[in-house]
């Protein structure tokens, strides 16, 4: 008997000092008890809401902090979080990577975050714990909240006027697109929030707290912003909603708007999407996102009549890095196009820049010229998912220009010499004038003899690249000086005729009396 009391004893031992390393998980995790005297909880929302498999790696957390990987502890209104132990000789700021796995893989496809600009691996977060040698942002409980939305390149810490998460309020969270993505002097303008709900101080709005992209996006090129309200229990149903500039300088939308909080008063979590300039809120981040985000062609224009360029306002992905392998990705299905009556124009050929994993500009080539008379619609759209981006198109239809520098109305009499004055000749690209170097005199448009008493027609031509035709006629009138005479001079002298730059080496230049066409 003693000795089971004995082993008893020594289990209850072990079973003690085994909860005293090990984090006891609880449903509410405020109240979770750790090894150490404070606990950092980090709240990770994923826009797909797919949480299988993820774990946090950190560092610097101290000797009998937590040690990477730190499995997802539980889920809440936000998303999934992990609870972090934090000694007291941990860091100042400890590491952050959020994984989507056991594997590493080349950074770019298996953690969280932002690739920067000139490629690499996704940046690591940092959490500060401590300034100046003190810890700092905790509760009286040991407890530091911090969030990160998937496509993130920081932390989000709790404010203590707006949240997010914070005790005794609701938390209305706003996802924010600008079109013109512009943020600097932006924030936004609420009321009837309650009492200690988040409400302007002075001019000062509520500010957007970070900047935030999809999983996978580019450093600095963040596209959205997010704010969060806190909502007392004695707020409105609705609250309004302004975003602003200081001194309502400029507004998105001209009218007051308003946010149906009546499910968050008091507690509770509720993400709303919005994009300036319109009044409409969103509900789901992929409608938000397929809206704001879509494929849209910046430019596009004609560089011939078979050749369509085109630039799209973000890279398409045409390749994917499988083990250091650039796998080829691209399926000319993405793009069609058809004529007005809708029947489709067939495509010979789609050229891209090789070799990259991302590229924004096209180059379509048809199988037969296009017909001028008609308009065209190109059509882009990569997954059924996503939202077309269309492109109306027609075949430019505007001559070229040929200026002839000298008379274009000239008179000779029998047996003077003719020089062809200078002529040169542009085409219209998309507003830009361009020189054309196939200008010249038009075959078979033209005879002169300076022994032949009448009028001639010298016609110059030049095509632009659309295959529309310019002419350009210079008129020679050949007179008798001496009307007694029943004859000039037997011999044709010779006739000079040049053009400058616009003449091509070697063409056919055939000059026709008038009388005779």
């Amino acid at each position: 008997m003693k000795k089971l009391l004995q082993f008893f004893a020594v289990a209850t031992l072990v079973f003690s000092v085994f909860s005293t390393l090990s984090p006891v998980l609880a449903d509410g995790h405020e109240d979770a008890e750790g090894p150490t005297d404070r606990r950092v909880i980090v709240h990770y929302h994923r826009w797909d809401g797919d949480y299988e498999g993820r774990n946090m790696w950190t560092w610097n957390t101290g000797t009998n902090g937590s040690q990477a990987p730190v499995p997802i502890a539980g889920t809440d209104e936000f998303g999934a979080y992990f609870e972090v132990n934090i000694d007291d000789d941990a860091s100042d700021a400890i590491g952050l990577i959020l994984r989507y796995g056991d594997a590493w893989g080349n950074g770019q496809n298996d953690r969280d975050g932002l690739i920067p600009a000139e490629g690499g691996d996704k940046a690591n977060k940092e959490i500060i714990v401590k300034q100046d040698g003190e810890f700092v942002g905790f509760d009286e409980n040991g407890i530091k909240h911090v969030f990160v939305y998937e496509g993130m390149n920081e932390v989000i810490y709790e404010d203590p006027a707006h949240g997010p998460m914070r005790d005794g309020y609701g938390t209305l969270a706003v996802v924010y697109y600008d079109p013109a993505e512009s943020y600097e002097g932006w924030d936004i303008w609420t009321w009837e929030t309650g009492t200690g709900g988040s409400a302007p101080v002075d001019d000062a709005g509520v500010p957007f707290q970070a900047a935030l992209d999809v999983d996978g996006g580019e450093v600095d090129q963040e596209m959205y912003r997010i704010a969060f309200l806190s909502i007392a229990d004695d707020a409105s149903d609705e609250i309004g909603f302004i975003v602003r500039t200081a001194g309502f300088a400029d507004k998105q939308w001209e009218e007051d708007l308003f946010i149906d909080v009546s499910d968050i008063k008091g507690s509770g979590l509720k993400t709303v999407f919005y994009i300036g300039l319109a009044p409409d809120f969103y509900d789901s981040f992929e409608e938000f996102d397929a809206l704001a985000n879509a494929f849209e062609v910046e430019t596009g224009q004609l560089e011939d009549s078979r050749s369509l360029l085109l630039n799209f306002n973000k890279p398409v992905q045409v390749a994917e890095e499988v083990d250091s392998v650039l796998n080829d990705v691209f399926d000319p299905s993405w793009f069609s196009v058809v004529d007005s009556a809708g029947n489709a124009v067939d495509i010979a050929n789609i050229s891209y820049e090789k070799g990259a994993e991302t590229v924004a500009e096209f180059m379509l080539i048809f199988d037969e010229d296009l017909d001028k008379t008609e308009t065209y619609t190109m059509t882009y759209q990569k997954n059924e998912a996503d939202l077309p981006a269309e492109f109306e198109f027609s075949v430019p239809n505007t001559a070229p220009t040929i200026t002839v520098i000298g008379a274009t109305d000239v008179e000779l009499e029998l047996g003077d010499t003719y020089s062809l004055p200078t002529f040169r000749a542009t085409e219209n690209f998309y507003g830009a004038n361009i020189p054309l170097f196939n200008a010249r005199v038009k075959e078979g448009a033209g005879y002169l003899s300076t022994r032949e008493v009448g009028t001639y027609e010298i016609v110059l031509e030049a095509h632009d690249r659309y295959g529309n035709v310019a002419e350009q006629t210079i008129t020679v009138s050949v007179v008798d000086p001496c009307e007694d005479s029943a004859t000039a001079s037997e011999t044709i002298l010779p006739m000079t005729l040049f053009a400058g730059l616009p003449l091509i080496a070697g063409a056919y230049i055939a000059l026709r009396r008038k009388e005779d066409k």
